[in-house]
């Protein structure tokens, strides 16, 4: 059936001044009165009362897009089209049935649905598609001139989707109104399963649909189906006062100051208002983007200082479009440009009123189309005020989200992202309460939050606390005024997920830790106050670290159990390595002061005792020195040279005068000039009151740039598992006021020897020197003498000279004294660098062909110039030396047995294994 053909209750369809087009297979309207309404930024509403068959099932058609039908003057139609949002029944009529049915736009759909969304990192422009793609059939074009900026965040809480998407609309100054599609455009729309009203979003620079001119008459004829011309027979302007100058203002939290911008309206002469606004912290990204809202909201305040309001009977009047109004009074320039900003469109049916009117109701007039509209002049924007936003109801709870497999994650400012639980795309845990941690996939994951400021307990340009809550943990968020895409983390909580890690546990104190699940790391600090056991413990995994002060307990990290005493003072433990530096100089001392309110008796670095010890031993030395024998200076006066490089024991004063030459632009090696003692070089002071015990089950090496002086007011007893050396650079001397001096060997060999220069040994008593089993050596370059009681042999070269003031006995035998001869003295690896040069070293490592060590065999490491190094590879088959010569020649090592071969495989397993190979 082609449209218009049919009959409703008895009446005919066509030649109707409105016609009703209903989805194919549902019921035929007849239509009998239209009021409609649209408008820029509000949509359109359509009032249709109807005809219908007894019984149609008229509700069948809600939420189904019909279309009404206007006849133009020349026989063509304007249409509507709309959903069904409402129908009502409005009684019996003569042949059939009275309905009023309601129709809207398709955002009416839009309106049904609270949603709540997070948007990151998205323009409106974005945001919108994203809303509208929600709607398979909706149809909308955004006709835009300008880039809209992207959003950091854009939240949607607790709001319906349009409400939402208005709101953004406003904001971006983005004026909006839907448009009817007339004739092929509404076919094509159909067809592609999309509805045939289209919402329109444009910006101020959008140019805008042109109706073309209107004629201004006063007495326009009616506009039935055989009216010839659309006018405008009633038109009034309007104006009014508003501001002319707008300010906005906010707090930066970047710059730490006031952001500002204005705009002034040029309207010319007359009052000025002004409208003042500031409040909100980062309200604007920066200036220029205060200034583009300044301007926004000037414009929408001059949109309301002139307006034009006219009636008519212009069928093709629509909002948002643009008309030429031409024959107005006084108007010479050919006709003035109007912007359409609302509608409101009448028109009916001429049917007899005992069939189609209900008693007591008020006939509109038959066959008749009227309007009433509100008009711009065109030059102006279409901007809308902003509309309030939706302020956050109060505190929220979040989880901190991250890359996955992260810790805690944060930009350069501490800040974090976060994921609410009503988030559309959250992840829903376990407990169906979407709470379990939720890690992104990469670092820039849209399917957080933006990055969020968190707040820190102090704050300052330099100075202040840092807390950083880690991925997966639930913190507590705040919004700044109130608005929910400025979030601010306040504080972490604990949840049946992240129990606090000493719940229940008798602990009187403060614990802050952390124990990221899966890691095996933790960090801990405890500030214990328990009554008699204060104590505060620094703690840190998976490379094991602890510092406990006061009270020592055993606790394991993570525990509630608090453990048994294992003392008490200062502890400080790692499985990593370690370092202690300190510029200035280090004392470490076991010397007890006395304490009074915390604080010790003396200064911070008090060497009383170290100045009495140095006394002490430059005495001892003194008496060493031997009547008429120059020692080296740097022997003799090695303890007085160590006292005057340490502080000087002094009162608070001297310690006060030090500390007024430190300041934060003094470096680090140099030295502080004061009125005090100022030490030339940093230094390291280890004093013990009692025993000082230096062990090491491997190598343990004492060396230095200029001397060594080791000075014992008792017996000196140096003694080591494997080899024991003495090098020095230039003299060695040792010397006993008491026992003498004993070298002992217990395997190997015992060796003086001297590199340059001469070698004496001076004794008052006897000398021996003896070997157990084995060869004594006495071995010269050139030269040697053994000297006793005025008595001594002398070995020079060739020649033996035998010189005593007694008697010589030469025993009664033949002693032959065979020829001169050499033979090379083995000469130890002793250091050949050069000063200020890195030491030389060396390793070794030896293997077989299957890789196993060849533990604990002997080797001999032959250097350039005839010197060695003999040794036995440690469990690993490796050896490694210090301080060597610069250039090695070779490694020999003991021979080794060799291993049994193992036994040929059987002759048949051969033949087996070498036919399956030939197949």
């Amino acid at each position: 059936m082609s449209p218009g053909e049919g009959l409703v209750g008895g009446w005919s369809l066509q030649g109707r001044l409105l016609r009703v087009q209903t989805p194919p297979g549902q019921v035929p309207l007849l239509a009998r009165r239209l009021e409609a309404d649209e408008a820029v930024g509000r949509g359109f509403e359509l009032q249709l009362e109807v005809l219908a068959e007894p019984g149609a099932d008229v509700d069948a058609l809600l939420g189904e897009e019909l279309g009404v039908h206007l006849q133009r003057a020349d026989g063509s139609e304007r249409a509507w089209y709309g959903l069904v949002v409402e129908s009502r029944w409005a009684g019996a009529a003569a042949g059939g049935e009275r309905w009023t049915l309601r129709l809207g736009p398709w955002s009416t759909l839009l309106e049904q649905r609270v949603g709540c969304a997070l948007h990151e990192d998205a323009s409106v422009a974005a945001i919108l598609e994203q809303v509208f793609a929600g709607l398979p059939q909706a149809h909308w074009v955004l006709a835009l001139t300008r880039e809209l900026p992207r959003r950091p965040l854009c939240t949607q809480y607790a709001e319906t989707d349009w409400a939402f998407c208005i709101r953004l609309m406003a904001e971006e100054g983005l004026a909006w109104h839907f448009e009817a599609l007339q004739g092929e455009a509404a076919e094509a729309a159909a067809a592609s399963g999309r509805w045939r009203h289209r919402l329109v979003v444009a910006d101020e620079g959008t140019a805008r649909a042109e109706l073309g001119p209107l004629r201004f008459a006063a007495d326009p004829p009616t506009a039935t189906a055989g009216a010839r011309h659309d006018s405008v027979d009633r038109l009034a302007e309007h104006h009014g006062g508003g501001p002319a100058r707008v300010l906005l203002g906010s707090w930066c939290s970047r710059s730490g100051g006031s952001l500002a911008a204005a705009s002034e309206s040029d309207l010319g002469a007359g009052p000025r208002p002004e409208h003042h606004e500031r409040r909100g912290v980062d309200r604007f990204a920066d200036r220029s983007a205060a200034g583009v809202q300044a301007e926004r909201l000037l414009r929408a305040f001059e949109l309301g200082r002139q307006r034009v309001r006219g009636e008519g009977n212009a069928r093709d009047l629509a909002a948002g479009t643009v008309v030429v109004v031409q024959g107005l009074p006084g108007d010479e320039a050919g006709g003035r440009r109007f912007t359409v900003l609302a509608v409101h469109h009448e028109a009916a049916n001429a049917l007899e009123p005992d069939r189609a009117h209900a008693p007591g109701a008020a006939e509109p007039a038959a066959g008749r189309y009227r309007n009433r509209f509100e008009a711009v002049p065109a030059e102006r924007a279409l901007v809308t005020r902003r509309p309030p936003r939706p302020t956050a109801p109060g505190w929220q709870t979040a989880t901190v989200v991250g890359v996955e497999h992260g810790l805690p994650m944060a930009d350069g400012a501490l800040r974090v992202k976060l994921r609410y639980a009503w988030q559309g795309d959250a992840d829903p845990g376990g407990d169906g309460l979407a709470q379990t941690p939720w890690p992104l996939r990469r670092a820039a994951g849209r399917r957080g939050s933006a990055w969020v400021r968190v707040a820190q307990s102090l704050a300052g340009a330099g100075w202040g606390s840092v807390f950083v809550p880690r991925v997966g943990a639930e913190v507590l968020v705040g919004f700044v005024d109130g608005e929910l895409d400025r979030p601010v983390v306040l504080g972490a909580l604990f949840n049946g997920r992240d129990p606090p890690p000493y719940a229940g546990a008798p602990l009187a104190g403060i614990v802050s830790a952390c124990q990221p699940p899966t890691r095996g790391c933790a960090g801990e600090w405890v500030l214990d106050d328990t009554t008699g056991q204060l104590r505060t413990r620094l703690a840190s995994l998976p490379m094991a670290a602890e510092l406990g002060l006061g009270w020592l307990v055993a606790q394991p990290a993570g525990s509630a159990g608090r453990g048994g005493l294992r003392g008490v003072g200062f502890e400080a433990v790692t499985a990593g390595t370690a370092s202690l530096r300190a510029g200035q100089g280090l004392l470490l001392t076991t010397h007890a002061r006395a304490a009074h309110g915390g604080s010790c008796d003396g200064e911070q670095m008090d060497v009383q005792e170290v100045h009495r010890r140095l006394e002490s031993a430059r005495a001892t030395v003194a008496a060493l020195r031997p009547a008429g024998e120059g020692w080296p200076s740097a022997l003799a006066d090695g303890p007085a040279r160590a006292a005057q490089a340490l502080p000087p024991p002094a009162g608070p004063a001297a310690a006060a005068t030090r500390a007024d030459g430190l300041d934060s632009s003094t470096s680090a090696t140099s030295s502080t000039s004061t009125e005090g003692h100022a030490p030339e070089t940093a230094w390291l002071v280890l004093a013990a009151e009692a025993t000082l015990a230096v062990a090491s089950d491997g190598e343990r090496v004492h060396t230095a740039a200029r001397d060594v002086a080791a000075v014992a007011g008792g017996a000196w007893h140096a003694a080591a598992g494997q080899d024991a050396a003495f090098v020095a650079g230039g003299a060695v001397r040792l010397a006993s006021t008491g026992a003498g001096v004993a070298f002992v060997a217990g395997h190997g060999e015992a060796a003086l020897r001297a590199h340059a220069g001469g070698l004496a040994l001076h004794a008052d008593g006897p000398l021996q020197v003896s070997a157990q089993g084995g060869e004594l050596r006495l071995v010269a370059r050139h030269r040697l003498v053994l000297r006793a009681a005025g008595s001594e042999i002398v070995l020079d070269g060739a020649d033996l000279r035998l010189t005593t003031p007694g008697v010589l006995t030469v025993a009664a035998a033949a002693h032959r004294f065979p020829g001169p001869g050499r033979v090379p003295a083995p000469r130890p690896a002793l250091p050949q660098g050069r000063p200020g040069a890195p030491p030389n070293w060396i390793e070794i490592e030896h293997h077989d062909a299957e890789g196993r060590p060849f533990a604990g065999q002997r080797y001999r490491i032959r250097f350039e110039g005839g010197s060695t190094i003999e040794g036995r590879l440690d469990a690993q088959g490796h050896a490694r030396h210090e301080q060597v010569p610069e250039r090695a020649e070779g490694v020999d090592y003991e021979a080794r047995e060799p291993l049994p071969a193992p036994p040929w495989p059987p002759l048949a397993e051969l033949v087996d294994a070498l036919r399956e190979r030939l197949g």
